[in-house]
């Protein structure tokens, strides 16, 4: 997921991260990155959790230090025809 994100998204700052951005998760330590959510805000995120849905969290100390990344996705510009 991490290398996903390298690849096709824009990796940012915490400092840079705004409201629309991905964050993305470890469990623990080193782990492998297999959770994600969207910055809601400076404090907030929206993220699927494990037997309560969809929820937005506040994006305490805990989730800070489990973070692996923020990520914006790029703007695609088209041309018509």
């Amino acid at each position: 997921m991490l290398s996903a994100a390298r690849k096709w998204c824009l990796e940012l700052s915490q400092e840079e991260a705004r409201a629309g951005d991905i964050i993305l998760f470890r469990w623990k330590g080193m782990s492998m990155t297999k959770h994600a959510g969207i910055l809601s805000g400076r404090k907030h995120f929206i993220h699927a959790y494990e037997k309560s849905g969809v929820v937005e969290t506040t994006l305490g100390r805990h989730w800070r230090k489990q973070a692996s990344g923020y990520f914006r996705i790029p703007q695609i510009l088209t041309t018509r025809v």
